[in-house]
């Protein structure tokens, strides 16, 4: 499940659970990968049904507006699995 997942789609879905839902520009910040590629790694989440988008919207530092990500019910599942198949 982790190989299926990668290393960087594991730590987008980790860090949206860990941190609750964030816009793409935070998710980056807070994962330290660069913005577009962090962002291309949250859709591949969005595809599997992991991540979906909520109505919130936050206005990023250039005063543009911002989808706000959340993790789902099966990305949590999907989380949860990984995680204990690591320990």
């Amino acid at each position: 499940t982790r190989a299926k997942l990668g290393r960087d789609r594991l730590l987008a879905l980790r860090t949206l659970s860990e941190r609750g839902p964030l816009t793409d520009y935070e998710l980056a910040d807070a994962t330290g990968r660069q913005q577009n590629s962090i962002g291309r790694r949250r859709t591949d989440l969005v595809r599997c049904g992991l991540v979906e988008a909520t109505a919130e919207r936050r206005r990023t530092p250039s005063g543009a507006l911002a989808i706000v990500w959340t993790i789902t019910t099966a990305g949590q599942r999907m989380l949860s699995s990984t995680l204990r198949e690591v320990e």
